[in-house]
């Protein structure tokens, strides 16, 4: 299995986290793997940490290079959101696939994407609550099936590349392939043992939060955690002030994914099942508009390449 260098941190934009049930129905495919532990767990994997990179230079430039030969990437999707304000936390569970498409010409790769939602969880309770995130290399593709609602936006055209998942700037943050210059010059990295950010005192803490932290804790042992805090240049214009991220030591994978916003909001994002440099269906990444006759509202944004907007830009 070719090595993986994904950064994930999966919050996708507050759409998808004010989601509310539709159907009291699970979907098979889409099951929680987490299995909560012991707490235990807590004491025991705390400070274990098996990761043999010297600093974080040494662990960026390693996935830098561990993404050398990626073609395809897909995994079960658990994310985790806790609203600061509201003390509120919503559970999505879904898959989320990537692909890396060469120019034939030797041009700049075209890089697509889908996240695909199909579950929501809300009070311990598990519904049927399908979003979708799609991108071609041209249009991002939002489809709300609770709403009927497809929404396409235009973020590139012709030949210009881009790169919508850069962390810190995309909506959907994934970047793979990021250089390790480019991050540290964003970024203060730090490498720091697999359990520092998820301590609890279990003297003041409720059973459920001492048994999500055992959760958390075993799910990254093993694991080399690199912390990201923007650089003063990038501090406004960042929508994160914190990122935790949490690798496989020997193949490089991702493994979770731990995000504070600029307003408190806490995102945890576990990857399972990774897969690498395997066919994905073709639909998966289809970003064709439901039928006429399922009555769908259809919204297409052509953004900055609206007529108008690209007639004031050649003016």
């Amino acid at each position: 299995m070719a090595r993986v260098s994904t950064i994930l941190m999966a919050t996708i934009l507050g759409t998808l986290a004010g989601a509310c049930a539709h159907g009291q129905q699970s979907d098979p495919r889409v099951t929680d793997p987490i299995e909560i532990p012991d707490a235990e767990l807590v004491e025991m994997v705390r400070d274990a940490s098996d990761c043999p990179f010297g600093d974080a230079g040494e662990l960026l430039r390693a996935l830098e290079a561990a993404d050398e030969g990626l073609r395809t990437f897909s995994a079960q999707v658990r994310w985790d959101r806790t609203f600061r304000l509201q003390g509120d936390r919503h559970t999505r569970l879904g898959e989320l696939f990537f692909e890396v498409k060469p120019d034939p010409e030797g041009g700049e790769d075209l890089r697509t994407f889908a996240v695909d939602f199909r579950n929501l969880i809300i009070d311990d309770v598990q519904r049927t609550d399908r979003s979708q995130w799609i991108f071609d290399g041209q249009w991002l593709i939002e489809k709300i099936e609770r709403d009927k609602k497809y929404i396409a936006r235009r973020l590139a055209k012709g030949e210009e590349r881009i790169d919508p998942l850069r962390l810190g700037e995309g909506p959907i943050p994934l970047p793979i392939g990021q250089k390790a210059d480019e991050m540290q010059a964003r970024y203060e990295t730090e490498l720091l043992p697999a359990g520092d950010g998820l301590r609890i005192d279990p003297a003041e803490a409720f059973p459920e939060e001492i048994e999500e932290a055992a959760a958390l804790l075993e799910f990254v042992a093993g694991t080399c955690q690199l912390r990201l805090v923007p650089r003063e240049a990038f501090a406004e214009s960042d929508q994160f002030t914190e990122i935790r991220l949490w690798y496989r030591p020997d193949t490089l994978q991702p493994r979770m994914a731990l995000t504070v916003n600029r307003q408190g909001d806490e995102s945890v994002v576990r990857l399972i099942g990774v897969r690498t440099n395997e066919e994905i269906p073709e639909e998966v990444l289809s970003t064709a508009p439901p039928p006429d006759d399922e009555g769908w509202d259809v919204i297409v944004d052509e953004g900055r390449f609206a007529p108008d907007v690209e007639g004031e830009q050649d003016g």
